[in-house]
């Protein structure tokens, strides 16, 4: 078994695979998330970059040639899974000491299932601007708040931390990096209303229900 790659980190790529399905043929979805996070970690880091695989036109091969990061972090629903699975995969090819780490609706509803189907090494369980912090910089795994991961050399089990405290006021983080969609040239438009451009911002976050089926209409 290959050993991982340990923090702190360097190069990060963060990943949105497509797959998305329903009103996502008018609306590109904004992988707002992965921009939150980024925000989040960009002064820990010397390059970051977002693939969003519904907007991107180079291969995910050549992306990871000539950025050559030290960490993966990708956002899935569960339409997702599969893509997500197969781009894991190539991630794996390239360089199988790079950790993959997972998160958003679908590895927070299902860990076991994401941990043990796809190449992923961990998932982060419900928000993930702070966990990818920690993580980034090093610390170990077991002391991370929200982590589900694999334990290498103990036939792939897997090991789920306590939950992560939310985070109370939405005001303490930095604002989401959409400069970084200017560097891959993405450009999200509604296609039903001429093609004008569009975006998101977030004024909540969370729910008191936690359904486990709960993620697109």
């Amino acid at each position: 078994m290959n050993t991982l790659y340990s923090g702190p980190f360097s190069r990060v790529l963060l990943v949105k695979p497509s797959g998305s399905s329903g009103l996502a043929f008018a609306l590109n979805p904004i992988p707002l998330g992965l921009e939150s996070i980024a925000g989040n970690i960009q002064d820990l880091v010397d390059d970051l970059l977002i693939y969003d695989q519904f907007m991107e036109k180079e291969p995910l091969q050549n992306i990871l040639s000539w950025f050559k990061p030290d960490l993966v972090g990708f956002s899935m629903s569960a339409t997702e899974h599969n893509t997500a699975g197969k781009l894991m995969q190539l991630i794996k090819k390239f360089d199988p000491r790079i950790p993959i780490l997972a998160g958003g609706y679908h590895p927070t509803g299902a860990p076991d299932l994401v941990l043990k189907d796809l190449n992923c090494d961990a998932v982060c369980r419900g928000e993930g601007e702070i966990l990818f912090r920690d993580f980034i910089q090093g610390h170990d795994w077991a002391s991370i708040d929200g982590l589900s991961y694999k334990v290498p050399y103990n036939g792939g089990e897997i090991l789920h931390n306590n939950d992560r405290v939310v985070i109370k006021d939405l005001d303490t983080l930095p604002f989401p990096a959409r400069h970084l969609r200017k560097r891959r040239g993405y450009r999200y438009q509604n296609v039903l209303l001429l093609n004008r451009e569009y975006d998101l911002m977030e004024f909540g976050r969370g729910c008191y229900g936690k359904c486990t089926f709960c993620c697109e209409p």
